[in-house]
């Protein structure tokens, strides 16, 4: 290294970055190409546009002169049809005697009466005569204006193609409106609009004549557009001025999306416009020519320069590139942070020593998050729950040991996964539900979530907790969740209610839980105002069968009672047990007629009653462990009781059921009692 090379190593970078920004004036260079090149497109833009309004000046003169014309031959030849306006055979003798008038209208004239109903016509080939036309703008503009009018351009009534109609108002005497005189252009076929349709502006450019009136080109250079609608308001500013009447020049993206410039020019007679238009590409072609000499001039300095302004920064950068490198080093072989060299005293070699101090200190808090983080890994990996973390599209993040036994994978093979991996469909959907209220609409999530695979194919209950996870702008990025399994607790929750509301001999709802069933149907009953019935069911000569045979022959009969009554009535109907040997039955939406319910549910009684005298076939051990089997011949006193929707509760229901029981108990048992007296069964008693 030379003398002069150190002391240049020797000055400020603040001084040695000074000296290389001369390199700046590459960007004075481009300023100044950009600058010129909007300027010399502007002038270009304005000769452009200047020769375009002098164009349209010229066609919207031609135009607007042939429609004049026109207009006053027609109010020449209408002041001559006032008095013949009622002759049909005249005007139409007048309109054959007119020849000039097929000459201006490629598609015919007609001459209306004061409803717009065509009374001639020419030629007569096109059937007009017959046909109002007073819903077209310029005969009914001519009938009650009393001016001669310029149509919109429609689809013709008789022909079916585009034209556009002309009219001058016919007068009597008196002066007063009397039909009108009106021509046809057909825009398909060859007119006096031909000015525009064979003009030729530039190799891309186009002129259109437009009705403001209804957004529509009337013709075009380009006759594919013959009627084409303009954008609707406030889609382009440009054609919007144009619709309300102004004269301009500008640069605006057309309807089919190219970039050009148009000028307009608006008509005296009627409210159309001529618009004359070149893409801009075509009309800056030539500077462009020009333009891309000059920027291939300032890329090729603009390299010489940024390759001299390299090899200096290089050069000056040199420390930073060592620091870096070392850095990079020191990354990827995972090896712990080291000091970096610092070779100079200037700014550069201030900032490495700087960073030296920022090492240091990140090295600190690096061992500390470790320690951080191993003690987080082992509270996660010991508690006796769930904790996991998913991405936005559901992909496992992270998920403790625990969760990993349950899925039967290691950390590595679940983080990239879905729970469509660990999960049968039917879980999976209600899974996948609560996550995406947590990633897409933000919400905490507290619920109860079912493994339908658990361990052994048994489903699994989980206490679900899922919380999202947000960045600094409040989006989120991911959830967070903790499962703890609650099948146990859920298993003893079921038995714990089944103790609650069944009986535990039989399965069948015990006094609790009828109740409950009770009081629902009497509400019920009141709602629908139909019957309801509670049957109560004490078995006759029970207790000699304990006596003699034992109470294991006395829950085998109670046991089969249950069966035989659950066969008798409805799934939706109630078969309780409230103790001992005495049944109830709860039966809803009998009838609204109480003779008819009282008469369906002693059909369900009687069933009851028979069923339940039917002989009993059991089989017991004795004291060797042998089976036995015994038959047992059983009867029934039933109690009947009807509520509807009146103010009984649900015990003086059952109270007046038991009574009506008794009182079979005290008949001689075996029977049906109602309990309003109207209607018992009493059956001899059968043998025990």
């Amino acid at each position: 290294m030379n003398a002069k090379s150190k002391n240049f190593l020797a000055l400020s970078l603040q001084t040695r970055v000074t000296l290389i920004a001369l390199a700046v004036f590459t960007v004075g260079i481009w300023s100044f190409s950009l600058y010129m090149r909007q300027i010399v497109e502007q002038d270009i833009l304005q000769l452009a546009g200047d020769h375009q309004r002098s164009v349209a000046k010229y066609l919207a003169d031609e135009v607007n002169q042939e429609l004049a014309d026109r207009l006053a031959v027609m109010s020449r030849i209408a002041d001559e049809l006032g008095p013949i306006i009622t002759d049909s055979s005249a005007l139409q003798q007048m309109l054959k005697s007119k020849p000039a008038l097929l000459h201006f209208f490629n598609t015919g004239v007609f001459i209306t009466d004061h409803h717009g109903t065509a009374l001639a016509s020419l030629p007569l080939t096109i059937q007009r005569v017959g046909i109002n036309y007073q819903d077209r703008d310029y005969i009914s503009n001519a009938l009650t204006k009393g001016q001669a009018a310029v149509g919109t351009p429609v689809v013709g009534r008789a022909l079916a193609v585009p034209v556009f109609g002309m009219a001058v108002p016919i007068f009597d005497s008196q002066g007063k409106v009397v039909g009108t005189l009106a021509g046809i252009t057909e825009l398909d076929k060859p007119s006096f609009l031909d000015h525009v349709t064979q003009t030729a502006y530039g190799e891309s450019g186009y002129i259109l004549l437009v009705n403001a009136t209804n957004r529509t080109i009337i013709t075009s250079s380009d006759h594919s557009r013959v009627m084409e609608k303009l954008p609707e308001p406030g889609v382009n500013a440009l054609i919007d001025r144009y619709i309300a009447g102004a004269e301009e020049t500008g640069v605006t993206i057309s309807p089919r999306g190219i970039e050009v410039l148009a000028s307009s020019r608006q008509l005296a007679v009627t409210d159309w416009y001529v618009v004359v238009a070149l893409p801009t590409e075509e009309a800056l072609a030539p500077f462009r020519k020009l333009d891309r000499r000059n920027e291939l001039a300032a890329i090729l300095m603009t390299l010489l320069v940024g390759v001299l302004t390299w090899r200096v920064m290089h050069r000056q950068l040199q420390p930073v590139h060592q620091a870096i490198s070392k850095l990079t080093m020191l990354s990827e072989q995972n090896l712990p942070l080291q000091a970096l060299n610092v070779e100079h005293d200037d700014e550069i070699g201030r900032l490495i020593a700087g960073f030296n101090r920022l090492l240091h200190v990140v090295a600190e808090r690096e061992g500390e998050l470790r320690k951080s983080e191993h003690k987080l890994s082992t509270i996660l990996d010991n508690i006796n729950s769930h904790v996991f973390l998913k991405d936005t599209e559901g992909r496992y993040l992270f998920a403790n040991r625990y969760t990993c036994e349950m899925f039967g994978a290691p950390l590595e093979e679940v983080v990239g996964q879905t729970d469509a991996r660990f999960f049968d469909a039917e879980s999976l959907d209600q899974i996948r539900r609560n996550d995406r209220m947590v990633l897409d609409e933000g919400k905490d999530v507290r619920t109860e979530e079912v493994n339908l695979r658990g361990p052994g194919k048994q489903p699994q209950s989980f206490l679900t907790i899922k919380l999202p996870l947000r960045d600094e702008a409040g989006n989120v990025y991911a959830l967070c969740g903790i499962s703890t399994d609650i099948s146990d607790y859920k298993s003893r929750e079921r038995e714990m209610r089944q103790q609650a509301f069944h009986d535990e001999l039989t399965g069948l709802p015990n006094r609790r839980l009828l109740f409950d069933r009770l009081d629902l149907a009497i509400a019920a009953s009141r709602r629908s105002e139909l019957y309801g019935a509670l049957l109560f069911i004490d078995l006759d000569n029970f207790k000699p069968l304990n006596d003699n045979r034992g109470h294991e022959a006395g829950d085998l009969l109670l046991i089969e009672v249950a069966h035989r009554l659950q066969k008798c009535v409805r799934e939706v109907d109630t078969v309780a047990r409230l103790g001992g040997d005495e049944f109830v039955v709860m039966v809803q939406n009998l009838d609204a007629d109480a003779e008819r319910s009282s008469a369906q549910i002693g059909i369900i009684a009687e069933k009851i009653h028979a069923t339940l005298s039917e002989p009993y076939r059991m089989h017991l051990k004795d004291e060797n462990g042998h089976l036995t089997a015994i038959e047992h011949h059983c009867t029934a006193s039933i109690g009947v009781c009807l509520f509807h929707s009146d103010e009984q509760s649900a015990e003086d229901i059952l109270r007046r059921a038991d009574q009506a029981m008794y009182a079979v108990k005290e008949s001689g048992r075996n029977g049906i009692q109602f309990a309003n007296g109207q209607h018992s069964v009493v059956a001899p008693p059968a043998p025990a």
